[in-house]
Formats: structure tokens, C-alpha cells, sequence
């Protein structure tokens, strides 16, 4: 089976052709449209011998029903706007659409980090923090389709305002947003994860990053407590950098009871085609169910 595949981001749309052994054929980056669906069609009828069509894109999404029921207004949604639908009916074959972080954990399952490991979650780290939990060997979505949202568990009670309304949320403090505001404190030129790991000869920087660790280990403590899972999967292009793995292994035992000391907290494997690869698996699940 063959499904054309695209993850929608705030300035591109990446979209292939994938096969069921996670193969990508005719690669193509997009500027994204105005207008999310009416890009997104233009698009697919770029592509020819693809059986059906996955989407991955941040917000919240109704995955049953394909609708995508908010996101940032960057992105160019309505609230509530039947993306799957739109889409279908104006290519013709089956369309669905899942929200990214849950692609990503997908990818991972099905071609990556979590092949072949049934109870996982995956934390990605960015402007923000994300998540998705895999029990059983399926995504756990919960009643409303929105489990998984462990950027906002509240590590610090009554902390920094975080933009979702509430204080001390997760992703104020162990994003990589986070940890590039904590470096540029120390140097403006400390702009990126990349320059930071190559910086660590930096005393002050090195404190910084093992400071930021110990952070990202409180929230893990609090995931890993609930769910007993086999694997941590960190997500994120900060986590391209070895270091930063390592570092919060080295970390994270502060954090955790020894019990739980078993937990493989390892990088995905997937890396930038993480949303492409999650999309074809929804597709593919999609149409095997």
C-alpha cells in the first residue's frame, strides 16, 4: 500500500509518498496556503498512485471525525473545520489527520525508537512540549481525543504564566525555548541547541544546561510514575545532539524512585520525518481498520 503522507507546518507542508515499510518516494516541501484544505489539495493532485492521504498538524484534533477542532491561527484554521472531509471530497480517496505529536509517537512505533515496544510515551520538545502515550501498542487518546497534553502538567505551583492560561506549566520550564532563554542570559549568542551543545567548555552554560536537565527530569518523574512505561522517547530537534540525552539520563535519577530505574529514556530515531512517517502510519492504520 502507498499513501501520499503530509505533516502541515506553520510555514511549509512536507509531503511524500510512503509504503508500509516506512519508504518515502518524491519528497517536496510547500509553502503552506492562506488557506490550510485548499493547500493541501493543490498538493495532492501534484501526486498520482497513492491509495489514501494522512495528515499530521499541531492543535487539538477530533481524530475520529478528522477535524481539526483548534489550532493557532497561524496556521490558518477555523475552529472546528472538517479538514478530512474538505480534503476528501475534493481528491476522492479516504483522508485522515491526526495531531502531530501523536504522529510523531506513531512514526516512532511503526518505522522508529518504538518498534516493537508497547507501552511508551514520547516527549517532544520545542517552542514548547508535547506528548503522546502508547498502552498496549495503541496511542491512548483519551475521551475528548486530547491525552497527552504533559507540556502542561504544573511542575511549578503558581510559577510563569504559560500561554494556555495557567501558571507553571511544564513547557515554561524544560522546553527547549526554555533552555535557549536560560543560555542567552548567559550569552546572547547562545541562540540554538546546536550552539549550545558545541559551548559546553562554558562553565556557567554547562550549569545552565544540567539545571534545565534537572528540570526536564521533574516532568519525566511525573510521566514515568503514572504510566510504568518501557521507553522514554525525547523528540525534537534538540535532541539531534547527544548530549542533551545524555545529560538527562544523567539527571533524571534525582527524580525518579528507584523502582522505576529500569525505564529506557532513549532519542527518536525518525528526527524531521517524524510527522511524515506518523502520517503514513495513520493512513495506513486508517485503512487496514
Amino acid at each position: 500500500m502507498r499513501v501520499l503522507a503530509m505533516d502541515v507546518g506553520g510555514t511549509a507542508v512536507k509531503s511524500a509518498i510512503v509504503d508500509e515499510n516506512g519508504t518515502m518516494f518524491e519528497f517536496r516541501e510547500t509553502p503552506t496556503a492562506k488557506v490550510i484544505w485548499e493547500g493541501v489539495v493543490e498538493i495532492a493532485n501534484s501526486y498520482s498512485g497513492y491509495e489514501a492521504i494522512g495528515i499530521s498538524t499541531a492543535g487539538i484534533v477530533d481524530y475520529r471525525h478528522g477535524v481539526v477542532v483548534f489550532s493557532s491561527a497561524a496556521l490558518g484554521y477555523t475552529d472546528n473545520e472538517p479538514l478530512a472531509r474538505e480534503v476528501s471530497e475534493a481528491v476522492g480517496v479516504p483522508v485522515f489527520v491526526e495531531n502531530d505529536v501523536n504522529c510523531a509517537a506513531m512514526g516512532e512505533f511503526a518505522f522508529g525508537a518504538g518498534r516493537g515496544c508497547s507501552d511508551f510515551v514520547c516527549v517532544t520538545y520545542g517552542t514548547s512540549i508535547g506528548g503522546a502515550v502508547f498502552i498496549n501498542g495503541r496511542l491512548y487518546r483519551g475521551t475528548r481525543n486530547m491525552a497527552g497534553e504533559i507540556g502542561h502538567f504544573v511542575t511549578h505551583a503558581y510559577g510563569r504564566p504559560c500561554p494556555c492560561g495557567k501558571q507553571g506549566c511544564y513547557s515554561e520550564y524544560a522546553s527547549a525555548t526554555a533552555l535557549i532563554e536560560r543560555a542567552k542570559v548567559i550569552n546572547p549568542g547562545y541562540s540554538d541547541g546546536r550552539i549550545i551543545a558545541a559551548s559546553l567548555d562554558n562553565p556557567l552554560l554547562r550549569q545552565a544546561v544540567w539545571d534545565w536537565a534537572d528540570e526536564v527530569g521533574i516532568g519525566l518523574a511525573t510521566v514515568i510514575h503514572i504510566f510504568d512505561p518501557k521507553k522514554v522517547i525525547l523528540g525534537g530537534g534538540i535532541m539531534n545532539d547527544s548530549i542533551f540525552v545524555e545529560v538527562i539520563n544523567e539527571r533524571l535519577p534525582r527524580h525518579i524512585m528507584p523502582s522505576y530505574s529500569q525505564v529506557e529514556v532513549v532519542a527518536a530515531e525518525t528526527g524531521n520525518r517524524a510527522g511524515i512517517l506518523g502520517a503514513a502510519a495513520v493512513a495506513i492504520n486508517g485503512m487496514n481498520e
